[in-house]
């Protein structure tokens, strides 16, 4: 999967934001292409995808926090990886076949919080960022109905 997002001022200046403790270190560029290469790159591991049908990403740390603490892990640890103060993610793309001649992609975000303080850590943290996030998905998600209609 490979779609440009170019998204409105306000989504780059987000994505902008979000990654500049990222590219002061040098390790991840500033653009809004999104490929399923670029998930890895940006520290999410795969767990499952029957592609194009399913892709799932794992994601574990402290998002909340500047640099998001990101705990490297294989595929296979994500399930029962349990540490108090570091969250979850599991971020979702699914595509299903309507008729022959539509399709309908979904997007879905898990997050999973092993005790109360990252509980509230995270609740914070996603209450700043949920219209962005959601502003986000649905460029994504207009994007590949764009590339898909061509």
């Amino acid at each position: 999967m490979s779609v440009e997002v170019r998204g409105g001022w306000l989504t780059r200046a987000a994505i902008w934001l979000r990654t500049l403790p990222a590219r002061r270190r040098g390790t991840r560029s500033a653009g809004i292409l999104f490929r399923a290469s670029d998930m890895e790159k940006g520290n999410f591991v795969l767990l499952s995808g029957q592609a194009p049908r399913e892709l799932v990403y794992g994601l574990i740390g402290r998002f909340w926090k500047p640099k998001g603490d990101i705990v490297r892990f294989a595929p296979e640890e994500f399930a029962t990886f349990d540490r108090a103060g570091v969250a979850k993610l599991a971020y979702g793309f699914w595509i299903e076949q309507i008729d022959p001649g539509r399709t309908r992609l979904s997007t879905t975000t898990a997050i999973w919080c092993p005790d109360t303080a990252t509980r509230r850590a995270m609740l914070a943290y996603w209450l700043l960022i949920r219209p962005i996030s959601g502003l986000i998905r649905r460029e994504i998600l207009a994007s590949v109905a764009t590339v898909s209609t061509k």
